[in-house]
């Protein structure tokens, strides 16, 4: 699936290469955060030794920047964007992720800000249609 960005976006996936190096495959921002999704093997290039280059990045956007390695494997994808996940059904194209109840409102996030990014970053890339959490 193709993923289009804003110009917006463009701009911060363009300030977060020339910072890190490291290539963006998708980038997704709300209120209070910006995510991206970088290519395997590159999330320690872009963190940056000590979380240097994220610090960096953070006072660049004035946002928290969430780096998150892609797989072309939806299961290791989501257990990267996800890591309090505990068991993943696949259904076609819905998704059940099963995570301990103490982290579900973390996973779900306040209006569920979180869940709203996992989900795009699924639809934009894996073309699921629907993710639930249990």
């Amino acid at each position: 699936m193709k993923v289009r960005f804003t110009p917006e976006i463009l701009s911060a996936v363009a300030a977060f290469q020339e910072i890190t190096h490291a290539q963006v495959v998708d980038c997704l921002e709300n209120d209070i955060a910006i995510y991206f999704v970088v290519k395997e093997g590159m999330r320690i290039l872009a963190t940056g030794t000590r979380g240097e280059r994220l610090a960096r990045l953070q006072q660049v956007f004035k946002k928290r920047v969430y780096v998150v390695e892609f797989s072309p494997d939806l299961e290791q994808f989501i257990r990267n964007l996800v890591p309090e996940v505990q068991k993943i059904e696949i259904d076609s194209r819905r998704v059940r992720l099963r995570v301990p109840k103490f982290e579900k409102s973390k996973v779900i996030g306040k209006d569920k800000r979180n869940l709203k990014i996992i989900e795009g970053f699924l639809k934009r890339l894996f073309d699921v249609e629907e993710v639930k959490v249990i």
